[in-house]
């Protein structure tokens, strides 16, 4: 009759151990970390790909020496890593999706002041940031919805820890 007493008195927590998140058997931030790296090094690669090395360029130059456009609108392809990324790690996940953003902003800005600066003319030089932002909202959507899937991952392993307490409240009491 005591021992029954006692459990009365303790937490229906009691005993059990409940899933943590960031603990090394959780091993999400570690992922969304390697795949934050992936991002970056792909990133960096569609910069040196996009912004090739300036050589002598004067008026004759076209627009193709100088930026490679075709590889700033296949970096768009960057936005299934984001999502891996943000679906083990939020914080990475924001991280990557800062990090492509950028990339593609700074590939048009560097791209548009080479040819200011070889007197290159360009036609809707401003219309280049359109790509650039149609990639931010891309980059941007996927990481929510790799987010999603984190957040639905998370709320799915506290009703697991619940109903995995609840039921072992109820096997005690009887």
């Amino acid at each position: 009759m005591a021992f029954d007493q006692g459990d009365a008195h303790r937490s229906p927590s009691y005993g059990i151990e409940e899933p943590r998140l960031g603990t090394p058997e959780d091993a999400s931030g570690w992922l969304g970390l390697v795949w934050f790296l992936g991002v970056a090094l792909c990133s960096a690669a569609v910069v040196a790909l996009a912004l090739p090395p300036v050589s002598f360029l004067d008026e004759s130059s076209r627009v193709g020496q100088v930026v490679h456009l075709d590889w700033l609108i296949l970096a768009t392809f960057l936005v299934w890593p984001v999502r891996r990324c943000a679906q083990h790690s939020i914080w990475w996940g924001v991280a990557a999706v800062v990090v492509v953003s950028s990339q593609s902003f700074y590939v048009v800005g560097t791209g548009l002041d080479r040819l200011a600066d070889a007197q290159i003319p360009v036609t809707a030089g401003a219309a280049w940031y359109l790509i650039s932002v149609f990639q931010a909202c891309c980059f941007a959507g996927f990481g929510l919805s790799g987010a999603r899937l984190r957040w639905k991952e998370r709320r799915w392993q506290r009703l697991i820890a619940n109903l995995m307490r609840d039921t072992s409240v109820d096997a005690r009491r009887r």
